[in-house]
């Protein structure tokens, strides 16, 4: 049924959908989505547990009522009182993130650290691994843009892949294929890094393995339900993009515009979910909103980062995002 919903999405994305509905099916009893009321789908919901049987994080019970909506809104019933409650669940994930991002700014490591290990894995001639973290450092990309072949002038670009181009001077990191390209369209840019240069033409030059930067040797890519894994174990302690890209928000806040753009976020996106400085509602930073406070509530307005490559589009609130879960 999503699949017929939502035929674009990816491989990846439908696994996460499968897993994402076989825990709602625990949560309602092994029940009918169809079958249970709106107000007994979100009672159960409030009351799924998480890790250590603590209560479930905001965001999954967003993702929970998401595809219980879409599921719902397939068969033509109603899901008024599921949308409205997914909107209150949406104030809970920004609230939530706030508090999170009070921890990480001690936990996560410095940008000197992440370029250290960085600038190490050049030096230990670890070509993919440093393009890698390069690539996640510099232009804030998803695992998935990191799914590329390595090419020359004479590639044959297929529109729906991801690449790195070499020319003399530069290369060109193309992307088809992206969680956000219906939104931000191919992206683009041309790289002309000496080191990354370096990098790319030696990891292209890997002996029976260099088509594709995530490969597991001889030139098989990996699946992409591996993705996370797979790229987690070649970042600092195994952080992931997600942590990169906050501890890169954090160091680069002047840069924060241009991150966006490239990966392919709405500013107030990364401002809300990747700026550990984040503030809440009332103005104040999580730690200090904790405490009372008679402060008017402040609605922060961002920027909107226009596409000149295709029309403004509106991400409807029956999808949720799934990218940084696992199910």
């Amino acid at each position: 049924m999503i699949a017929k919903a939502k035929p674009n999405l990816s491989t990846k994305t439908l696994a996460n959908y499968h897993n994402l509905y076989k825990r709602l099916k625990e949560v309602i009893g092994n029940k009918d989505v169809s079958s249970l009321d709106n107000k007994d789908i979100i009672d159960k919901v409030n009351e799924v547990k998480g890790k250590a049987d603590k209560p479930a994080t905001p965001a999954i019970k967003s993702n929970l009522l998401s595809l219980a909506m879409t599921i719902k809104q397939e068969l033509k019933l109603n899901v008024d009182s599921i949308k409205q409650a997914i909107k209150n669940t949406h104030k809970e994930v920004k609230s939530y993130t706030a508090e999170k991002n009070v921890d990480l700014k001690t936990a996560l490591p410095s940008l000197k650290a992440l370029t250290s290990y960085t600038n190490n894995l050049f030096a230990e001639e670890k070509w993919k691994p440093y393009i890698m973290n390069w690539l996640m450092m510099e232009m804030g990309v998803r695992n998935k843009d990191l799914m590329l072949e390595f090419g020359d002038a004479k590639t044959e670009i297929n529109p729906d892949k991801n690449y790195l181009i070499v020319n003399k001077n530069s290369v060109k990191y193309i992307r088809g294929d992206y969680k956000t390209k219906d939104t931000y369209g191919d992206q683009k840019k041309t790289i002309t890094n000496k080191k990354f240069i370096t990098a790319v033409k030696n990891a292209m030059e890997t002996e029976g393995d260099g088509k594709y930067l995530l490969s597991l040797g001889g030139n098989r890519e990996i699946a992409e339900t591996s993705l996370n894994k797979f790229v987690s174990k070649h970042t600092l302690d195994n952080m992931g993009q997600s942590k990169i890209f906050k501890v890169v928000i954090d160091a680069r806040p002047k840069k924060k515009e241009a991150l966006a753009a490239t990966r392919g976020t709405a500013l107030g996106t990364v401002a809300e979910h990747y700026d550990i400085k984040f503030k809440d509602e009332v103005g104040k930073v999580a730690k200090e909103s904790k405490e009372e406070t008679s402060a008017p509530i402040v609605k922060k307005k961002f920027k909107k980062i226009p596409n000149p490559n295709t029309t403004n589009t509106i991400r409807p609130i029956s999808q949720p995002d799934l990218s940084d879960y696992n199910f």
